[in-house]
């Protein structure tokens, strides 16, 4: 009898341009294109882990015994502020959430944004919203009031190689706040099998 597979439904969100598309295609094994298209609306993918995979990727967790494949259901928002409304039908408590950031774009403001449609470079005039924005956005909608626990928040600062190398340290009480842990990590306590009763994260 094979079982169902481990379930975790990640989301990603994030200023667009940030970079949310670029690590799910990293995740997944697919090259990296510096001429990525404009995510529009809500992609959905696949990533499947093997439990040898799992082993290898996990730190200090080699000898786990692991059996079950992990489904990774990876939900990449676009970061145009018109869809923003529509996207909060989507947040909720039953998902792990990184959060995209990069320097250049942390801000609450409209600046000129270089996008691409079919390898074509475009400039347009951009809505950006600082990080706090983002995580004001997840908490709203996945407080955690109803099961308990917040979701897990990953914070990713993306691009750090534009600003010179110098990655940005976060103040602990604005993680605090949001209910961030400093040291964030997925873990597969965050998984139930599909079919399981208790299972949050799918």
């Amino acid at each position: 009898m094979i079982s169902a597979p481990l379930e975790l439904k990640i989301i990603l969100v994030g200023n667009a341009t940030s970079g949310k598309t670029s690590l799910s295609k990293v995740l997944r094994g697919e090259p990296f294109n510096s001429k990525e298209n404009s995510t529009h609306g809500i992609q959905i993918s696949e990533w499947l882990l093997s439990p040898t995979e799992l082993r290898n990727i996990l730190p200090g967790q080699a000898d786990m015994d692991l059996q079950e494949t992990l489904r990774v259901n990876i939900w990449d928002f676009g970061g145009q502020e018109y869809y923003h409304g529509t996207h909060q039908i989507f947040l909720d408590n039953n998902a792990v959430y990184v959060l995209i950031w990069d320097e250049r774009h942390n801000q609450n403001s409209t600046v000129p944004t270089e996008l691409f449609f079919d390898n074509e470079s475009v400039v347009v005039p951009q809505e950006h919203f600082h990080y706090r924005y983002w995580l004001d956005s997840i908490r709203h909608s996945a407080s955690g009031q109803t099961s308990g626990m917040p979701p897990p928040v990953l914070l990713l600062q993306n691009k750090v190689d534009l600003q010179n190398g110098q990655p940005r340290f976060y103040d602990a009480n604005l993680l605090k706040r949001y209910t961030v842990d400093h040291n964030s990590a997925i873990r597969l306590k965050y998984a139930r099998a599909r079919k399981a009763p208790d299972r949050r994260y799918r």
